[in-house]
């Protein structure tokens, strides 16, 4: 008996899975970037992390549409002082004013073969100090507020830019 119930119970989330739009996002020319990361490794890191939460940002969007974004600069906040770091430590990015988040991206938003919305934005926070912080420790916090402050200003808002 617990065995059907847990699949039916499955059976009944799996249309709530498929009800997001599909988000795709690219990193154009990532060596070119500005400060995507501190090392390889780490850029890959970031670029998934910024790839996932994009991604479920799409959720609230209508499963029907499809959004496409790439990353043509990106300097995520904070930097690198290595002078800073103990021997063996991990790099920490120290954030300061003048070392906000910023992005330079291409998107496109469509239903089907109907194009709804395209264009490039330039996105900075200068002032992303100022702000309550509730991050539990991500070290993308800012960036992925930037992100969800453009996310919701250019497709959700009735008063877009």
């Amino acid at each position: 008996m617990k065995r059907s119930t847990l699949l039916l119970a499955l059976a009944m989330l799996l249309p709530l899975a498929a009800q997001a739009a599909e988000v795709k996002v690219e990193f154009k020319d990532p060596d070119k970037m500005v400060d995507p990361g501190n090392r390889g490794r780490e850029r890959d890191r970031n670029f998934k992390t910024l790839t996932e939460y994009l991604q479920k940002l799409g959720e609230k969007l209508p499963a029907s549409q499809s959004l496409s974004i790439t990353f043509t600069a990106l300097d995520l906040a904070g930097q690198y002082e290595p002078w800073h770091s103990q021997p063996g430590s991990e790099d920490i990015r120290y954030l300061r004013s003048i070392t906000w988040p910023s992005a330079r991206l291409q998107f496109r938003l469509s239903e089907g073969d109907k194009t709804i919305s395209e264009g490039e934005d330039s996105i900075a926070d200068m002032n992303y100090q100022l702000s309550v912080r509730s991050d539990n420790g991500d070290r993308l916090f800012f960036d992925k507020r930037l992100l969800q402050t453009w996310f919701d200003k250019r497709f959700l808002s009735t008063d877009k830019p």
